[in-house]
């Protein structure tokens, strides 16, 4: 499971939580290459090859926290995931403290104290911690290191403006320039609204390689088939049950969605067989009010 930082309950940091594990942070549900996973891995693996930044947004429970997850646990070594958790005002500074304190912790150094720290001492302790993650691999000459930053909507926009000077290949503030990939629920705006604000300036904005922005219409058929597949329920008859059931009793299209409406299922067919004839009884009968309810 993922951990939280330890000093972090008690300085006033934002919640940072570890990448150090890569369990279900909500349940069991496995994870599945699902069409929006497969493009979100994908397009995070070309930043990183290219050390440059990325941005994604989409609705909550349609599987981007386990994409990014399953691409950190392939390659441990030069990507780490940073899941933040804070009322979008988490500056620059505390950003900065909180991953140096989660990146050192995960190369065997002590963290720093976060008493009193000016913004000067904490790009020296930031800068001198991204020269040792990048010793770490074999080539320091081709150093690729990239952070991927969950729940991103809970940075300030100008925390996001500033960290993009560690990225940057002219006079970037690092030893090399850190790749970056924001992550981000539908609150993360990449688009500017018509008051012309949005969470990214528009001087990050033309430095992203990738700017995506997923919705609910991103999680196919398919997925909730192969997602369904994944817990062992393998007759295709109730498989389109739960496809055709799951627009009546949710409002959304997701993942979770689907979870809970399984585990309502399981709950009905208290401890039988999850095949065609249970799953006809239960959205025939009057679970589906019940169901209904779960699933919201």
């Amino acid at each position: 499971m993922i951990d939280k930082l330890s000093s972090a309950a008690h300085s006033g940091l934002p919640t940072v939580l570890d990448d150090v594990g890569f369990g279900d942070p909500g349940g069991e549900a496995p994870f599945v290459p699902t069409n929006l996973a497969r493009d979100m891995m994908t397009l995070i693996t070309i930043t990183h090859s290219r050390q440059r930044m990325s941005a994604f947004a989409g609705p909550v429970g349609i599987g981007k926290t386990r994409a990014i997850l399953a691409l950190a646990e392939g390659n441990e070594t030069e990507l780490a995931v940073i899941k933040v958790a804070g009322d979008k005002s988490i500056s620059e500074i505390q950003f900065l403290l909180a991953v140096t304190n989660q990146l050192r912790r995960k190369l065997g150094a002590d963290e720093i104290e976060s008493k009193a720290l000016g913004r000067s001492t904490i790009h020296r302790a930031f800068r001198s911690t991204l020269a040792h993650w990048g010793k770490a691999g074999p080539h320091m000459d081709k150093t690729k290191r990239t952070i991927i930053v969950d729940e991103a909507q809970s940075l300030a926009p100008a925390a996001i403006s500033a960290i993009r000077f560690w990225n940057d290949p002219d006079g970037c503030l690092g030893p090399y320039p850190v790749g970056f990939a924001f992550v981000g629920n539908q609150e993360f705006s990449l688009q500017p609204s018509k008051t012309g604000q949005s969470a990214l300036s528009y001087a990050v904005a033309d430095r992203l390689l990738y700017s995506e922005n997923y919705s609910y219409c991103d999680v196919t058929d398919d997925d909730i088939r192969a997602y369904v597949q994944s817990f062992e329920i393998v007759a295709e008859p109730a498989i389109e049950l739960v496809i055709k059931n799951l627009a009546r009793l949710s409002p959304t299209r997701s993942l979770r969605a689907v979870n809970r409406l399984l585990d309502e299922l399981k709950a009905h067919a208290r401890g039988g067989a999850l095949d065609t004839s249970a799953f006809h009884s239960a959205f025939d009968g009057k679970l589906s009010a019940r169901m209904q309810r779960a699933a919201a």
